[in-house]
């Protein structure tokens, strides 16, 4: 998608903004899905196990109102409905909740960047996926879809820059060997 976004920048291709604009946000949805988020045994499955809860509470407490005693079916039916749409929002995050799960999957250290540093990536990712569908829809000029093709490019490479905890494993052995050779 990439390659063919910007092979179509260089050339004259009928339509080109929109289709580079097009391609831009797909590889922005793809870093967007592609990150380890926890999954479950699928949305169908769970609705289904849901479903069978949900019809014995019905008949088994066709009466209740809140404030009850919880009967069994019920407390599992709540019990099962709020690990349903906990796992809902972990498969099916919204707009704003993409940008940080990126950011997050990308991070070697395994923990969260300061927040100053997760507003700005998650204001420039929502930018530039604003910027990209609406370029996939409309007509947006060449010079500044070029312009935000680089951002985008910026934002990725600095994903993937070297952090701090990337070059520890590489610090330890270097102390461990120093430690061996000249008995420290």
């Amino acid at each position: 998608m990439y390659l063919a976004a910007k092979e179509m920048l260089a050339g004259g291709v009928r339509d080109l903004e929109a289709l580079v604009a097009l391609e831009m946000r797909e590889i922005m949805d793809k870093m967007s899905s592609a990150h380890d988020a926890p999954k479950s045994d699928g949305l169908k499955k769970r609705t289904r196990d849901l479903q069978g809860h949900w019809a014995k509470v019905q008949a088994m407490s066709p009466d209740w109102t809140e404030g009850q005693v919880l009967s069994g079916p019920l407390a599992a039916f709540l019990g099962e409905t709020k690990a349903f749409f906990g796992d809902f929002e972990t498969e099916h995050q919204t707009r704003s909740a993409r940008p940080l799960a990126v950011l997050d999957a990308t991070d070697v250290s395994g923990l969260p960047a300061p927040d100053p540093v997760r507003r700005q990536f998650a204001s420039e990712w929502l930018e530039l996926d604003s910027y990209f569908n609406n370029g996939a829809h409309h007509v947006v000029s060449s010079r500044a879809l070029e312009a935000m093709v680089t951002r985008l490019e910026g934002l990725l490479l600095r994903l993937l820059e070297a952090r701090p905890a990337d070059v520890y494993p590489v610090l330890d052995a270097l102390i461990e060997q120093g430690e061996e050779e000249f008995g420290g």
